[in-house]
């Protein structure tokens, strides 16, 4: 009984597979590769459309590039504390600029409401410079330039205004000095005078060693695009279509086998 139920089963090729259907309708390998082989032209057709598809987007989507802007901080003597010289660290004047510039250039360039899609990375790790970066397609070069020259001038500011108030106070002491001196009698001549002239000498010598901060560049663009390149995204679209249109080809190849299979059942008594 057995051998006449199992002989009721289908058993005809499906177009594309290489044998008969188990009772269990399991597909090889072989078969998959046959499928593949017989419906090429869907493999090859899907395939060519997502190349078209992928050139057409290399060329129509905007590149992308890293933009950078240098700010060189204000100098003055180095000393055993401060022995970089630095009027401020780098670090504590990218801080400021991330806590509080940032979000005062913002404000200040974009309309109200508008959101900020563009990344400001502010790092002050450097020896005596704040980076700034930003990614960004060519389309918003000019926005990353005003967002980047308002955090700059915002740095340089700051840092002339304490770089100032050292100066100012350099040159009163300074002028208190050689008044000093020169009011000194000789009997005051000897070791206070030879201190006066000292301390006279030092103070000359830390206010012609004070340098302001300086933009040294603002948003200068990458020599390369960050951005996926043309043939990457070529090879990336055939595959991608070599695949779907493998998918096809199997969606296909099935829904031929099941319009078969219930034919065959309609025409059966």
């Amino acid at each position: 009984m057995n051998q006449s139920s199992n002989s009721e089963l289908p058993t005809h090729r499906e177009e594309g597979f290489s044998g008969a259907r188990t009772p269990n309708d399991e597909i090889s390998i072989v078969d998959l590769a046959g499928i593949l082989l017989t419906r090429w032209k869907t493999v090859v057709l899907v395939t060519l459309i997502a190349v078209i598809v992928a050139v057409a987007l290399a060329f129509l989507l905007p590149r992308q590039y890293v933009y950078t802007t240098l700010y060189s901080v204000a100098e003055q003597a180095p000393t055993e504390n401060n022995p970089r010289g630095n009027v401020e660290p780098p670090e504590t004047v990218a801080s400021r600029a991330k806590n509080a510039y940032l979000v005062d250039v913002v404000n200040a360039t974009l309309p109200p409401g508008q959101e900020l899609k563009i990344d400001i990375d502010i790092d002050g790790s450097g020896t005596d410079t704040v980076m700034l970066t930003s990614e960004a397609v060519t389309d918003e070069q000019n926005l990353v330039k005003r967002l980047h020259q308002g955090i700059a001038e915002r740095m340089l500011a700051s840092q002339q205004e304490r770089l100032q108030r050292r100066r100012q106070s350099l040159q009163s002491q300074i002028e208190t000095l050689r008044q000093t001196l020169s009011d000194a009698t000789s009997a005051e001549e000897g070791d206070a005078t030879f201190r006066y002239a000292t301390l006279l000498a030092e103070a000359e010598r830390e206010l012609a060693m004070l340098i302001d901060g300086n933009v040294v560049q603002v948003a200068q663009r990458g020599l390369k695009t960050t951005s996926l390149g043309t043939v990457p995204i070529i090879i990336l679209g055939g595959v991608v279509g070599f695949i779907l249109g493998g998918m096809l080809a199997l969606l296909m190849a099935f829904m031929s086998a099941v319009r078969r299979s219930l034919q065959t059942e309609r025409q059966q008594p």
